[in-house]
């Protein structure tokens, strides 16, 4: 079935959506929908207005472009450029040409998906959080079950009232639970560690995309040098005066008047990430004992439990996905020894795992310096998490 350029979007939509839906894709319309929004350069809003409208899509050259888009506010109706007469607009943009690349991208993209090549590597971004991370081949794709994850460390640091919370991201992939925790937990200090050579790649950039700071390696290694005692850092972790919650980072830039190029700025100073093995005794070592909290997904999967979706099987990264053991806990546990000395008495580990996991690594953690120990559910009450605090 060929996808016509000139046909109403929603005419477009429908084509790929029963394409995609023979490919085995589970959820066909959303991804032509999300697909056909960045072949566009617009919306997935925009796409639902043009097919309401009935009419095709238009060339997006309203107003600049915003978080790297090219803009959103498009013009839907009779003199749209598939349909239109004139080639090029008053402002000289070859809309007739727009629509024709437009076209051709999303044929390439739908073709992509049928072959179940990841949505979120066709359009090159994920969604986590308040965050819209850089990902492709190499690196894991952040899951909605680790935004849950992110949560629970939040909701922990605003009842600990802490000035400046110690936070490590261990196996960071994107850098997703990292830099959500440094944008969100504003007065923060955070430092992400992962050991992949590509993965790493990706990270920087989105680094580099949410602080506009360097991303290249060379700083990367300069920055894990500087140890906890040369002022770099904030002061040793404990029950601070003067705090403000952990969660609420704009109610603070508010009231402290704040710009937001100083609000970047303080964030970009907040951020540290490394390369390392986050298993490693001397990863982060100048750390041991100061930490308020390590959040991590580490590799977890159980071995003889290989994912069925084409999508996860055949593309996510395998370092990211097997815990190393056929009851997946080989990762997880090292990770969990780890994060014990990292944490100060009081600290607290916020660990992704296996919903098969939760008894034993519950009871892994009791046995090697940890009280308060439990599991908790993920958005489908599927046992997702361990929460354990550092006795």
């Amino acid at each position: 079935m060929t996808i016509q350029s000139a046909v109403s979007a929603s005419a477009m939509l429908n084509a790929a959506a029963a394409r995609l839906l023979a490919a085995g894709i589970d959820t066909p319309r959303n991804d032509a929908k999300l697909l056909l929004a960045e072949a566009y350069a617009v919306t997935p809003a925009d796409v639902e207005k043009a097919v309401l409208l009935g009419r095709p899509l238009a060339a997006p050259f309203d107003r600049p472009a915003e978080s790297g888009r090219i803009g959103s506010d498009i013009s839907i109706g009779a003199e749209s450029p598939c349909t239109a007469q004139a080639d090029t607009t008053a402002d000289g943009h070859d809309d007739k040409g727009f629509a024709t690349a437009a076209y051709q991208r999303f044929e390439a993209m739908i073709e992509r998906r049928e072959r179940r090549e990841p949505l979120q590597y066709i359009v090159g971004h994920a969604p986590f959080r308040y965050l819209d991370l850089q990902v492709g081949p190499g690196v894991f794709i952040p899951r909605p079950e680790t935004e849950t994850v992110v949560q629970v460390a939040i909701d922990w640091l605003a009842n600990q009232w802490l000035k400046a919370p110690r936070l490590v991201d261990l196996c960071a992939g994107s850098g997703a639970i990292g830099l959500a925790l440094a944008t969100e937990v504003r007065s923060s200090q955070v430092w992400a560690v992962e050991r992949s050579d590509d993965a790493l790649q990706w990270a920087r950039r989105n680094e580099y995309a949410t602080f506009g700071c360097s991303g290249d390696s060379k700083r990367g290694s300069v920055r894990s040098r500087r140890s906890v005692k040369d002022g770099s850092f904030a002061a040793p972790s404990g029950k601070r005066d003067g705090a403000i919650p952990g969660d609420a980072p704009r109610a603070a830039m508010a009231d402290r008047g704040q710009s937001m190029g100083s609000v970047v700025s303080d964030l970009r100073c907040n951020y540290r990430l490394i390369q390392g093995d986050a298993t490693d005794a001397t990863t982060l070592a100048e750390l041991d004992g100061t930490v308020d909290a390590v959040v991590t997904n580490p590799p977890y999967i159980p071995a003889d439990q290989i994912p069925q979706q084409p999508e996860v099987r055949d593309h996510d990264p395998a370092e990211a996905l097997y815990g190393g053991s056929v009851d997946g806990l080989c990762i997880p546990e090292r990770i969990l020894l780890r994060a014990a000395n990292l944490l100060r008495t009081g600290g607290a580990l916020i660990m992704e795992h296996d919903s098969s996991q939760g008894d034993s690594l519950v009871a892994f953690a009791v046995a090697h310096g940890f009280v308060d120990a439990h599991t908790g559910e993920d958005l489908t009450g599927r046992s997702r998490y361990l929460f354990a605090v550092r006795r």
